[in-house]
């Protein structure tokens, strides 16, 4: 019985370790170019969020560049060039980072990042 029990202990432990891994933010620099920090992101299991839909699309606003279809987590931009996307993690924990500068299809270098 006590070897059952700690197999099953071991694996959930396992398990949970696996999981938790998965989840960890990536070590992300200021500076570094947006699609190494996405790509990170992606390899350890962040999801991308699409925030608005519809009449709120940010695409469909006025001053939005090309990089909003090609990011589906882009969240917003201002006129001087920075750009917000959006993840979250399996618990549903959010993160924005912030780029500079978000021309067109390039969405720049990382200037920060934190929990929303």
């Amino acid at each position: 019985m006590k070897r059952i029990l700690l197999f099953a202990s071991a694996t959930l432990l396992l398990g949970i370790s696996t999981s938790a891994h998965s989840q960890v933010l990536p070590r992300l620099s200021q500076g570094e170019d947006y699609r190494q920090a996405r790509s990170k992101l992606l390899d350890s299991g962040w999801q991308k969020v699409k925030r608005y839909e519809g009449a709120t699309d940010p695409c469909k606003m006025a001053n939005s560049a090309r990089v909003c279809y090609l990011y589906p987590e882009y969240n917003d931009s201002s006129s001087d060039g920075f750009c917000r996307f959006l993840w979250s993690n399996i618990d549903g924990k959010r993160l924005a980072i912030a780029s500079y500068p978000c021309i067109d299809s390039d969405p720049g270098k990382v200037t920060g990042w934190g929990w929303e």
